[in-house]
C-alpha cells in the first residue's frame, strides 16, 4: 500500500465529460489517472492521464480547485502548479 498517493474529484466545467472523475497521483512514480465510482465502491473509467497531459508532472504533491471547480495539480520539484484544460 502506497501512502503518498493523493486525489481530488474534478468538478468544473472546462472539462464537462470529466465531472465526476476522480483524479489521483503517485509523488514517487509521477503519473495520474483518474476513475468513476459507482454504488458499493465499483470502479470503471480508469484512465492514464500521465502522457496525455503533455507534461510529466515531477513530485506531484497535491491537487486543487480553484472557485470554479477547475482542477490543479502542484508539483513539489518543479515548484509549478498545472491547470486541467482541453488540449
Amino acid at each position: 500500500m502506497r501512502l503518498h498517493q493523493r486525489g481530488h474529484v474534478y468538478q468544473g466545467r472546462c472539462l464537462p465529460d470529466l465531472v465526476g472523475a476522480y483524479f489521483f497521483g503517485d509523488y514517487c512514480d509521477n503519473w495520474i489517472r483518474s476513475l468513476r465510482l459507482h454504488g458499493e465502491g465499483a470502479t470503471t473509467d480508469v484512465q492514464d492521464w500521465t502522457d496525455r497531459l503533455g507534461v510529466k508532472v515531477q513530485g506531484l504533491s497535491s491537487f486543487g480547485e480553484d472557485a470554479a471547480g477547475e482542477l490543479y495539480v502542484l508539483s513539489h520539484r518543479d515548484g509549478v502548479v498545472y491547470k486541467l484544460v482541453a488540449r
